[in-house]
């Protein structure tokens, strides 16, 4: 999506595809409204308010942090995104490969992509509509791609790397200040550090995942290959990486 056009996927099946009802997740969400009804809002909104400061006026001290959107805002929410630049090169590292190392090192966990509200996205990271175009042609599908007889095992462009986007961070109200500045200290660490890293991760091109070179492959995951039936039940059996 531009601010000029929007593009679909050529498969039916992707394109019209509505998902599986969320059917655990409306219950989580009637348990989290009802949380919400109990606490209140009026004493979320202050804590909020308290630990959105606390958080952007460290993030504002990372000298290799740039955070988007406006940091003058009177009410905002406390969901804050920001790239993060290598101090030598002057540019910027991938969005995937700062939230993996927060993950991998620290076990924050944290969102990086191209977000829902693309022109949105766009205007904050200086993307104008000639890039945008450029990004897209890069991107999309080729237009001669018969989707019957040739199909890829995702619907997703083989340049996926090239995605622009941005890392993203939520700070829940019930945090202490502690854990603010704790994660603040991470995001230092790994904006100062993340060139030191980086020769122990590789990029999957079609997909613009990071993962250390170690962990490939899910080691703790159990494939229904591994089932099998036997006089004494059912039995995994236990594969060695």
């Amino acid at each position: 999506v531009s601010q000029t056009g929007e593009w679909y996927l050529k498969d039916a099946e992707y394109r019209e595809e509505g998902g599986t009802p969320d059917s655990v997740g409306i219950i989580r969400l009637a348990l989290a409204v009802k949380l919400k009804r109990a606490v209140g809002e009026s004493a979320i909104v202050a804590l909020e308010k308290h630990k959105s400061k606390r958080f952007l006026e460290g993030l504002q001290k990372c000298d290799n942090v740039t955070l988007l959107g406006s940091s003058a805002v009177k009410k905002r929410l406390a969901v804050f995104s920001f790239l993060v630049k290598d101090s030598v090169s002057g540019l910027f590292f991938h969005h995937n490969y700062i939230s993996a190392l927060l993950n991998d090192l620290f076990g924050i966990q944290s969102r990086a992509g191209c977000m829902c509200a693309g022109p949105y996205a766009q205007y904050l990271m200086g993307i104008n509509e000639q890039l945008a175009l450029q990004y897209l042609t890069a991107l999309r599908e080729a237009d001669g791609l018969d989707r019957t007889h040739l199909r890829r095992v995702g619907e997703y462009s083989s340049n996926e790397m090239l995605r622009p986007g941005f890392t993203r961070v939520s700070v829940p109200y019930f945090w202490t200040d502690e854990q603010i500045d704790y994660v603040v200290d991470c995001i230092r660490f790994v904006s100062e550090r993340a060139a030191d890293f980086i020769h122990l991760y590789q990029l999957n091109c079609e997909s613009a995942e990071w993962h250390h070179h170690k962990q490939r492959t899910f080691h703790a995951r159990k494939w229904l290959g591994y089932v099998s039936f036997t006089k004494n039940g059912l039995v995994v059996e236990e594969k060695k990486v």
